[in-house]
């Protein structure tokens, strides 16, 4: 980026910009105002290579701001990986048997009902009445509360597990991996091209009549 002011032309990374103000209310040698790592400095034209900004208006100035899509991603990898790794979790034996588990007793009702032992002595229990489902009743013992809570996380495990399978985690991780990486490549090269003149290289003109 070439930022010229008082006849003196300063050139400095685009990549350390943080943002640039046009001011149109300013002295011409300082309408713009260009802010990049811990500086500020000010000039009357501003010249750099075309890259998208972020453009609003602020204090009768308008800003531009880089969108900091390289650092995204870096994000980007980094979600892709936990992507990969939820997806491979939504496979194991565990997850897939306690979703069977929600399968085949959601719907059911908890009925407190008496039994008779060999004797003919009565003794109360807790079973699940499942209509339609085999089998139809099923013994859970003196107190529900444990099943109740094993449900409570088959419910909810078994709807985390049907919406990320929607989802198609691995497909997504894959995408994000590969477009964030041909960036990072991106970025590379266009650093080796920094040593070809500003001159041969296209560039955009902040300039405002």
């Amino acid at each position: 980026m070439e930022l010229h002011r008082g006849g003196a032309v300063s050139k400095i990374k685009v990549t350390d910009v943080r943002y640039i103000k046009y001011c149109p209310e300013n002295d011409a040698d300082t309408r713009y105002v260009v802010s990049f790592q811990n500086m500020t400095m000010y000039a009357r034209e501003v010249e750099f290579r075309e890259v998208s900004w972020i453009e609003k208006v602020e204090d009768r100035c308008i800003r531009y701001e880089r969108p900091p899509i390289e650092a995204a991603a870096t994000i980007a990898l980094e979600l892709s990986k936990h992507l990969k790794a939820i997806s491979e979790l939504l496979s194991k034996f565990e997850v897939h048997q306690t979703v069977a588990y929600y399968e085949q007793h959601k719907g059911c009702s908890e009925a407190y009902t008496w039994v008779t032992n060999k004797v003919g002595a009565k003794y109360w229990y807790w079973y699940l009445k499942c209509p339609h489902k085999t089998p139809s009743s099923i013994y859970i013992g003196k107190n529900p509360e444990g099943h109740r809570k094993r449900m409570k996380l088959a419910r909810a495990l078994s709807e985390a597990y049907h919406r990320l399978r929607k989802v198609g985690l691995r497909e997504l991780a894959e995408e994000l991996e590969e477009a964030a990486m041909e960036l990072q490549l991106l970025g590379v090269e266009e650093g080796e091209r920094e040593e070809v003149p500003l001159g041969n290289r296209p560039h955009f003109k902040l300039h405002h009549g």
